[in-house]
């Protein structure tokens, strides 16, 4: 089971790709993916799948059916991304326990892989402690994910290994001119990535999920107030960038494939039309499969990030990042892998931004 359904994001979606391949690559296994979306799920990946819905009432209809096919696996692999988070409610880490829970009360052995973990309150620690203790193997993404663990209570032995999505292939580089050119894009141009992420904005934690309370415009004091300086600061760092430099922009998405018209497709939009040069201007919408989107990234010649696989896929072709930080993993791996420039999004300003962006800039044949 990878951190949540990769049908939200980019960063879920290179995740499960990147883990049931590596597990397929094994050779003489059966996978079983536990997942909120099956029949997306099997269509996509061509595994079996058990439905294991957020919605405690359907959980308990289904209790039985599930606690069944539970007993089918021999080897239960949590992981993929920030599984393990509090951040914006109490609720998740539970919901995530559960299934280590339900698995080893009926006798299975349990591991984790690149997971993530990034939880504040007492509660999620007491339960990390008591579960945790009890698996058979834990293997998380960064150190960060270890002293948490660590700090609540954990004995077990903890192995930190790369975050799966970074196992994923792109697509080559002529597949990938070929999306831009068919977006109208200047190719020869250098080109600038801007990975906006909206959602960064609803903190507040309790039992809603940030993504419902983006969704009913449901903030928090202060934070529109945020989320509007943010926009208006990209849209600046932007047209900076064309004027500065002669490059082309290109937002690029990070809302899952089966999202619709997705929050950073919104939030894009919104910040381009607060732009003069509109017309250097291009938009990558959630349309296209990760080993795309990690594909067009491999073009880039600068990532301006504040989504996490933004960051990721960038590092993982090589493309110099300036990163804005929306939690502390961010910070975390920009430091594991020797940039201590980054900004809180919640203090993004154009100056501090333009700052570190001239800086990652001039230094960019070094990265």
């Amino acid at each position: 089971e990878t951190a949540d359904d990769f049908v939200n994001s980019k960063g879920e979606e290179a995740v499960c790709t990147a883990e049931i391949n590596l597990l397929k690559s094994i050779g003489n296994i059966q996978l079983i993916k536990v997942t909120a979306s099956p029949d997306i799920v099997e269509k996509k990946y061509n595994v079996k799948t058990i439905s294991f819905s957020p919605n405690p009432f359907k959980l308990l209809i289904k209790s039985f059916s599930i606690i069944k096919n539970f007993k089918k696996g021999d080897l239960y692999v949590f992981g993929g991304g920030l599984a393990l988070r509090d951040v914006t409610t109490f609720l998740a880490v539970p919901f995530r326990l559960s299934k280590m829970v339900i698995m080893k009360m009926i006798g299975k052995p349990v591991m984790t892989f690149g997971l993530g973990v990034y939880v504040q309150t007492k509660f999620a620690k007491w339960l990390i402690k008591i579960v945790f203790n009890r698996i058979d193997r834990i293997v998380v993404r960064d150190k960060s994910s270890k002293n948490i663990l660590i700090n609540a209570g954990v004995k077990k032995p903890i192995t930190i290994t790369a975050d799966s999505s970074l196992h994923l292939e792109p697509i080559n580089k002529i597949k990938a001119l070929e999306i831009l050119k068919n977006k109208g894009v200047n190719v020869d141009k250098k080109l600038i990535a801007i990975s906006l992420f909206g959602q960064a904005f609803h903190t507040k934690r309790g039992l809603l999920p940030a993504k419902i309370l983006f969704k009913y415009h449901i903030w928090s004091k202060g934070e529109e107030i945020k989320a509007i300086e943010y926009r208006k600061t990209m849209a600046r760092i932007a047209d900076y960038v064309i004027e500065k430099y002669d490059t082309e922009v290109i937002f690029i998405c990070h809302d899952g494939y089966y999202a619709g018209i997705g929050e950073d497709e919104k939030l894009s939009l919104k910040t381009i039309k607060l732009m003069k040069n509109k017309n250097r201007t291009y938009l990558i919408d959630d349309h296209y499969r990760s080993e795309e989107i990690k594909g067009i990234y491999n073009l880039m010649d600068l990532t301006i990030s504040s989504r996490f696989h933004g960051i990721l896929f960038s590092c993982g072709v090589n493309t110099p990042v300036v990163g804005i930080s929306y939690e502390k993993k961010v910070q975390d791996f920009l430091r594991d892998i020797g940039i201590d420039e980054c900004i809180d999004i919640m203090n993004c300003n154009f100056d501090d931004l333009k700052e570190n962006l001239d800086t990652a800039w001039e230094n960019r044949m070094y990265f």
